[in-house]
């Protein structure tokens, strides 16, 4: 079986430069039927993770304009926000609208290593979402100025792999995509690192991935797809590497 398929909302080969975000008003309902419903939620999650639950400033995705570049516009949203609406009642896109949601962006990278591996991480149990599975490497776009959506890829890759802003060799945005189940948006990035993939495992962050998912280039690409542990993220960004 394989994945959930994401939605593809944009393709192609972004270089740094191409991918621009502005800030805009929001347009989040403020409706008491989903503040009730956040409230009740982030009151869950404090009962379950206790003080590693932090309300962080998020940005949220109000519109965007895909062409030769693409261009976001952005608001401001919280980690509250979308724990209440997009990881605990993402029904809430039938119900009241998309815009109902927090709409986090998320920015995450799949690896290709230096001995020519992709590579991916399989999350620990500790993760707010999706642990177990094959995910990509990353985290939420946070709010910044200037905002700058590939210093927030590379700030993820140093985190979870310790990886050096000197190491990567080359970086791209490939596409722009939507989780079907959260209905979250995320930005694709493609990194070439100047390290094997033995060397990236020995870096691996274990309070966000417990071993690397690692996939012989190219040839594998087909199988590693049909892979039942792969987030409709992580199967988006291996069907870009297709395309």
């Amino acid at each position: 079986m394989r994945p959930e398929t994401a939605k593809f909302h944009a393709v192609g080969e972004f270089a740094p430069g191409a991918v621009t975000a502005r800030w805009v008003a929001d347009t989040w309902p403020r409706i008491s039927q989903i503040e009730a419903a956040i409230e009740s939620a982030w009151r869950e999650a404090s009962r379950r993770l206790g003080s590693k639950l932090f309300d962080g400033p998020m940005c949220r995705l109000e519109s965007f304009r895909a062409g030769a570049t693409l261009e976001l516009n952005v608001s401001p949203t919280s980690y509250r926000i979308f724990v209440g609406t997009n990881l605990s009642n993402p029904q809430f896109a039938q119900q009241y609208g998309p815009a109902a949601l927090a709409n986090a962006i998320g920015v995450s990278s799949i690896v290709r290593s230096r001995d020519g591996f992709i590579v991916m991480g399989r999350r620990s149990d500790s993760v707010a979402y999706y642990p177990h599975r094959v995910h990509t490497f990353g985290g939420t776009l946070e709010p910044h100025d200037p905002l700058d959506v590939f210093a927030e890829a590379r700030r993820e890759l140093t985190e979870e792999l310790r990886i050096e802003n000197r190491q990567i060799v080359a970086m791209s945005c490939i596409g722009l995509v939507e989780d079907p189940a959260l209905h979250q948006p995320e930005l694709i990035f493609r990194a070439d690192v100047h390290l094997d993939a033995a060397e990236l495992e020995r870096s691996l962050d274990p309070g966000e991935h417990r071993s690397l998912f690692v996939v012989a280039a190219p040839e594998a690409l087909s199988n590693a797809f049909k892979d039942e542990a792969l987030t409709p993220v992580a199967a988006a960004a291996l069907s870009l590497l297709r395309v």
